[in-house]
């Protein structure tokens, strides 16, 4: 005998019980309040991070 779970992690529409809003995604709100961000981190990854790899790998 087996059993198995399934996760359904898919956002609920309101007429399925889901909220009528929901908050906007982190990518979305760094957008539109650091608009720099991204560009700044692509700018700076090697500096910041180099070639750090985590342990394992």
């Amino acid at each position: 005998m087996t059993s198995k779970i399934v996760i359904d992690a898919t956002r609920q529409w309101p007429e399925e019980g889901g909220p009528e809003h929901y908050q906007s995604l982190n990518r979305a709100m760094l957008e539109e309040l650091a608009p720099d961000s991204f560009n700044e981190v692509e700018a700076n990854w090697k500096k910041w991070v180099g070639n750090w790899r985590p342990p394992g790998r």
